[in-house]
C-alpha cells in the first residue's frame, strides 16, 4: 500500500470512527436523559403527538410534591390499629365544579397530577381521542409488584399504527413525558380505567395499609415517602412509628431520613443526617421535621421535645 492510499484509509477509518463515537453518545444521552429527566428537569415530549406544543405548556409547570399539601394545619394522621391502616386526611381539595386543584396551582403527586392533567387536556382534544388513566408499575421509582403510578393513555381510534392497532400515546405529567404508547418500555401497564376515584367520589384523603407508604417527593433519584409502621413485631397505641424514609432509584428498599417512633410508650426520634443533606435543603428539612412532629403529637396526645 502506497503511502497515499494509506493516508486516505486512515482518514476513512477515523471518520468511520468519529461516527461511531457520535452515535454511541448520542443513544448514552438519550438513555441519560430518559432516565433522569426528573432530577435533569428536561421533559421528555416526542415530535408529533396531539397538541404538542398545548399539552407540553400543560405538564411542565407541573411538580412532583406532596411536601406543600402536607404543611396544611388541616391535614392530619390517623391510625387504625385493627385494620392495620392508616389515612393522611384532608391533602386533596376540589372547587365548586368538583375540579382538583393544585398546591400553588402545580404540586402534586402521580394520581392528583394525572387528574389535573386530564381536565386540561380533555377540551383540547378531539373527538375521535379516547383518554383513559392506567394504573402502571415504572421500573425506576414504582417497580412491581407493589409499585403504583397513574398516567394517561390517549388513543387515537381513527388512526391505525400497525396491523390493527391503534396509535397511542402516553402522557405522565408527573415525569413530563409525553411519548407514542411504543416509547414506554419502562411502564408495565397493570390497569386502565375511565377516571379515578380521586375524581369520581371528591375523596380528600388517602387510605393505605402499614406496608405501604405515601411519596411525597421524588429528588437526587431518591423517592422521599411518608409511612407509618410498626416497631418490630409490635403495632398498637404504644408502638408505632411515623417516618420519611429516601429510596434510591432502582432500588426496594428504602432508608430512613427521619422517624418519630413510639416504643413501649416511650418516644424516640431516629435521624439519617448523612443523606438527609443530600436530599433535602435545611429550610425544608425544618419545615418537615417540625411537620412531622405536630403530626406525631397529634397521634400520641402530648408534646414532646427534641432531647425526648
Amino acid at each position: 500500500m502506497t503511502l497515499n492510499k494509506e493516508v486516505v484509509f486512515y482518514k476513512v477509518l477515523t471518520f468511520f470512527l468519529l461516527c461511531l463515537v457520535l452515535v454511541l453518545s448520542g443513544v448514552t444521552m438519550r438513555y441519560y436523559i430518559r432516565n433522569n429527566a426528573m432530577s435533569l428537569d428536561l421533559p421528555l415530549i416526542d415530535k408529533n403527538v396531539p397538541h404538542q406544543e398545548e399539552i407540553k405548556k400543560i405538564i411542565e409547570p407541573l411538580r412532583y410534591s406532596f411536601i406543600e399539601a402536607l404543611m396544611h394545619k388541616d391535614v392530619k394522621v390517623s391510625i387504625d390499629f385493627d385494620e392495620e391502616t392508616w389515612t393522611l386526611h384532608n391533602v386533596h381539595h376540589f372547587d365548586p365544579d368538583g375540579n382538583i386543584v393544585l398546591d400553588e396551582g402545580r404540586f402534586g403527586i402521580c394520581g392528583s397530577l394525572a387528574a389535573y392533567a386530564y381536565q386540561k387536556i380533555k377540551p383540547l382534544l378531539e373527538d375521535r381521542y379516547k383518554i383513559a388513566f392506567v394504573n402502571v408499575s415504572e421500573s425506576g421509582f414504582f417497580p412491581r409488584p407493589s409499585g403504583t403510578h397513574y398516567v394517561l393513555r390517549i388513543t387515537d381510534t381513527s388512526a391505525l399504527f400497525f396491523e390493527g392497532l391503534l396509535a397511542s400515546y402516553i402522557l405522565d405529567p408527573s415525569f413530563h413525558r409525553y411519548q407514542r404508547f411504543q416509547e414506554c418500555e419502562d411502564y408495565e401497564f397493570n390497569a386502565e380505567m375511565e377516571s379515578l376515584d380521586l375524581l369520581e367520589n371528591k375523596n380528600k384523603d388517602i387510605v393505605t395499609d402499614i406496608k405501604k407508604t405515601i411519596p411525597i417527593k421524588i429528588h437526587n433519584n431518591y423517592l422521599i415517602s411518608l409511612g407509618v409502621e410498626g416497631v418490630g413485631a409490635l403495632f398498637d397505641k404504644d408502638n408505632f412509628t411515623l417516618a420519611l424514609t429516601a429510596t434510591r432509584q432502582y432500588r426496594y428498599v428504602g432508608r430512613v431520613l427521619l422517624a418519630f417512633r413510639l416504643y413501649k410508650g416511650k418516644v424516640q426520634i431516629l435521624k439519617d443526617e448523612a443523606l438527609t443533606k443530600q436530599l433535602i435543603d435545611k429550610v425544608n428539612y425544618d419545615r418537615l421535621y417540625n411537620r412531622l412532629k405536630e403530626l406525631f403529637e397529634d397521634l400520641i396526645g402530648r408534646k414532646i421535645t427534641t432531647g425526648t
